[in-house]
C-alpha cells in the first residue's frame, strides 16, 4: 500500500480562521484548508499552494527547522501583523517547538496555542482516539481558535 501524506493550513486575519466550505450529499461541512503532497514538493510548498489553491490568499508559513533555538526576527516581524500562533508538533508536546515560541512571545500580546500528543504510554491505541484525547482534529483546533481570538 502506497503512503500519502497531506497538510492542513491553519490561517488567522481579523480575528478569524479560514475554513472551507464543502458541499456533500448528505450535508455541508467545513475543514481546514489542505490536501495530499505531490512528489517533488515539500511540507511548505504543499502548504502554500494548497492554501491559495482553496482560498485565493497567500499565508504566512514559518519553517521550524532549527535545531536549537528560533528565528527570533521572523517572530518580530509576525508581531507586526499577526495576534496568534498556533503550533502543530510532529510528536510530543514537552519540550517541542511550540513551548520555544510561547516562550519567546510570552509577555507580549501575541498569544500562542501549542498542539502535540501528550508524554505518555500509548498501548494499543486508536489513532483517531488518540488524537481527540489531544484536542488535535481540525474541529478542535478551530474550536480552541475561537475561544482565544
Amino acid at each position: 500500500m502506497d503512503i500519502r501524506y497531506a497538510v492542513r493550513v491553519f490561517a488567522f486575519k481579523d480575528n478569524k480562521v479560514a475554513c472551507i466550505k464543502y458541499k456533500n450529499i448528505n450535508k455541508d461541512y467545513f475543514d481546514i484548508p489542505g490536501g495530499k503532497i505531490e512528489d517533488g514538493e515539500t511540507e511548505i510548498q504543499t502548504c502554500i499552494r494548497e492554501f491559495k489553491e482553496e482560498t485565493g490568499m497567500d499565508a504566512t508559513l514559518v519553517n521550524p527547522r532549527f535545531i536549537t533555538g528560533v528565528d527570533e526576527a521572523l517572530l518580530k516581524d509576525l508581531k507586526r501583523d499577526h495576534t496568534l500562533v498556533v503550533t502543530l508538533e510532529d510528536g510530543v508536546l514537552d519540550g517541542g517547538f511550540g513551548e520555544k515560541i510561547a516562550r519567546y512571545y510570552g509577555a507580549s500580546g501575541m498569544k500562542v496555542l501549542n498542539y502535540g500528543i501528550r508524554k505518555e504510554f500509548a498501548d494499543r491505541y486508536d489513532a483517531g482516539e488518540l488524537l481527540r484525547d489531544n484536542r488535535l482534529t481540525a474541529p478542535q483546533i478551530v474550536e480552541d481558535i475561537k475561544k482565544v481570538s
